[in-house]
Order: structure tokens, then C-alpha cells, then sequence
């Protein structure tokens, strides 16, 4: 393990950003990082690097998870879990508080084309393609929206 400079190959490195701990390491020309959600305490460095050591191990006996879902807390698994319609149902209601009228009608109006393309998938199953193709879709229904307004 090291602490913010660069880890040597096949180690994880344990850094602080913005007060808050992270891990980061490469596998197979990848890179990885993971953020502990845990700021940067003398108790959350030992957790830290009991789970550097965990990954370690994993990448050499080969049982590396490249979900990173083992190396999660139960926390970080439920909240990659949610919906993508939740998730856009919890941001309509974020922006509920400070929008009104016509632009919040524009989220709103987005609720349907979203589940139609989304439907049950976890938003940490979207990826970027995905992610492009949705925005495309939702920029061709607020023009057919605004043509019938």
C-alpha cells in the first residue's frame, strides 16, 4: 500500500481527496479507483488498508472482481443499485424546490420517454453509449413537445 504518491505496480494506493479516502490501483491496463466514503481518519486509514490488502490479494491469486462490487460496502452496493426512473425521480423532486412552471413541465414530461428506454435497469448499469442514445431520444421528444406547445 501507498499513501498518495504513485503505488508501485500490483499495489493499491491509498489517497485523500478533498478529506475523504480513496483507492486506486491498475489490473490488466486498467484503472481502477474506489472511494471509501470515509474520510481521512487514523480508524478509516486501517480499514482502508484492510481493503487495499484484500484487492491485492485478489489481483494476485486471480479472484479480482472487476464489478468492484466485493470491495463495496453495503452501502456503496445499494446505492448502485437504484433504478434509473428512481434516480430521475429523485432528481425531479430535487429540482421541484428550486423550479417552477415551464421548465420544471420539461422534466416532468421526461418521466415517460425515461422508463420506456430505461426500464428496469440499474443506473449502474448504464453506460456511456447508453447514456448518449437516451439523451439523443429525450432532445428529439422536447423538440416534438415544443412543436405541439
Amino acid at each position: 500500500m501507498v499513501y498518495g504518491a504513485r503505488s508501485r505496480r500490483g499495489t493499491v494506493g491509498i489517497e485523500n481527496l478533498q478529506g475523504m479516502l480513496r483507492l486506486r490501483w491498475s489490473h490488466s491496463s486498467k484503472r481502477y479507483c474506489l472511494t471509501l466514503g470515509v474520510p481521512d481518519t487514523k480508524v478509516n486509514r486501517l480499514v482502508a488498508e484492510s481493503k487495499a490488502k484484500v484487492i491485492e490479494g485478489d489481483l494476485v491469486t486471480g479472484n479480482f472482481d472487476l464489478t468492484l462490487s466485493k470491495y463495496k460496502t453495503m452501502q456503496q452496493r445499494r446505492a448502485s443499485e437504484i433504478l434509473v426512473t428512481d434516480l430521475f425521480q429523485r432528481f425531479t423532486e430535487h429540482k421541484r424546490k428550486k423550479l417552477q412552471g415551464r421548465p420544471m413541465d420539461k422534466f416532468t414530461s421526461l418521466k415517460k420517454p425515461i422508463a420506456e428506454f430505461f426500464g428496469n435497469k440499474t443506473a449502474a448499469a448504464v453506460d456511456e453509449e447508453m447514456a448518449d442514445t437516451a439523451l439523443s431520444i429525450s432532445m428529439e421528444y422536447s423538440e416534438i413537445l415544443k412543436a405541439f406547445a
